[in-house]
């Protein structure tokens, strides 16, 4: 093969080289932008969840404050409830 025709065929592979990274970069962009929005949620909800779970800690305490109020009001009722016998 003359090598006139050699430096034709290598350069008509190397354009194929080059459109196949082109649309590789193109492909791999949208990629990146999906990955970025995907860790944008990620951030949110891990947000969310940390919001969620202060609002469980709180219930929990004042769940907890709840329990006390009745067990006093248990004891003033059973306070009562012997006074009345």
């Amino acid at each position: 093969m003359p090598e006139e025709q050699m430096i034709k065929d290598m350069y008509n592979l190397m354009q194929q080289v080059n459109s196949s990274m082109t649309a590789f970069d193109g492909r791999m962009g949208c990629v990146e932008r999906k990955v970025d929005l995907l860790t944008v949620k990620t951030e949110n909800l891990e947000e969310k969840t940390d919001m969620i779970v202060q609002d469980i800690q709180r219930l929990d305490e004042k769940t907890d404050g709840l329990s006390q109020d009745i067990q006093r009001l248990d004891e003033k009722t059973d306070g009562l409830s012997q006074d009345i016998q």
